[in-house]
């Protein structure tokens, strides 16, 4: 707590078979300790005084209660909390991100569903029409509900240059195992590195901008690789590069009074 005023620093209260108000109030076993401390602390009194403040703004800040609730689901409570604020790779997505919230609620739920194994969504249409800022949207909200979780950006582009396939591969398995990967030295080896990593955890990888299916295959692998509950969007203006097997969604230019630009100018222009 003496940290906590000092600095930034985020703490997170687990109350574990205690009632939080018995630490607020240390009553139960926290009046009984501090008989103890006073005891043995009595040149000390301000020590443990201090100890009575600090437990009391704890219980203060909240936090998380087991309860009558099963240990499991709090310790994934407890991972997917401490995941989302140490792990703040999000991306920037325009101020005005106008007309797309069907899409993005759309894919936010079939992300959610947990009624769904291993899948893989395709956002498809002409360039410029907003794929890429809804597959940032989507990423941002969800990435920290998984184990592992990779953006690729430009696949197309960054396939052309040397070795692009291979750097697009040791990028997805950096991400996804949160440490520097180990060299690859083809596209065949980072394959198998991939499926290795890709089958033992619940894993979220957004492929942005594929043109061709064989870059798709080349870094994503194939669908009976992931974990399940494992998901993966790819964007594409491609049509022809999507496969039978996925959650097809065509992203349509915005026209008229639904158009972004229409709906900016409204913003600024008087009633």
């Amino acid at each position: 707590m003496e940290r906590k005023r000092n600095t930034d620093c985020i703490i997170l209260p687990v109350f574990y078979h205690v009632d939080p108000s018995e630490v607020r109030n240390q009553t139960g076993s926290f009046a009984a300790a501090f008989v103890d401390h006073e005891k043995r602390f009595k040149k000390e009194m301000g020590q443990v005084n201090g100890w009575r403040i600090a437990l009391k703004e704890v219980a203060d800040l909240g936090g998380m209660v087991l309860g009558d609730g099963y240990e499991a689901e709090l310790v994934q409570s407890i991972v997917e909390k401490v995941s989302k604020n140490l792990d703040r790779k999000i991306f920037h997505v325009p101020l005005h991100f106008i007309g797309r919230d069907h899409l993005v609620k759309y894919i936010n739920s079939w992300l959610q569903d947990g009624t769904h194994g291993a899948a893989i969504a395709i956002l498809y249409g002409i360039g410029g029409v907003g794929k890429t800022a809804i597959a940032k949207t989507v990423y941002n909200q969800n990435f920290h509900k998984f184990e592992g979780r990779s953006f690729l950006s430009n696949v197309r582009e960054r396939s052309k240059e040397s070795n692009g396939a291979v750097c697009l591969q040791r990028q997805l398995l950096s991400d996804i195992l949160n440490k520097t990967a180990d060299e690859i030295h083809d596209v065949d080896e980072g394959i198998i590195k991939i499926k290795g990593a890709l089958c033992c955890r619940r894993t979220l990888i957004v492929l942005d901008d594929v043109d061709k299916w064989y870059q798709f295959n080349a870094i994503g692998g194939m669908q009976n690789w992931l974990f399940q509950g494992s998901k993966i969007i790819v964007t594409t203006r491609n049509k022809a590069s999507i496969i039978a097997e996925c959650v097809k969604c065509k992203v349509e230019p915005l026209y008229n009074k639904k158009s972004p630009a229409f709906q900016l100018a409204c913003l600024w222009m008087p009633s």
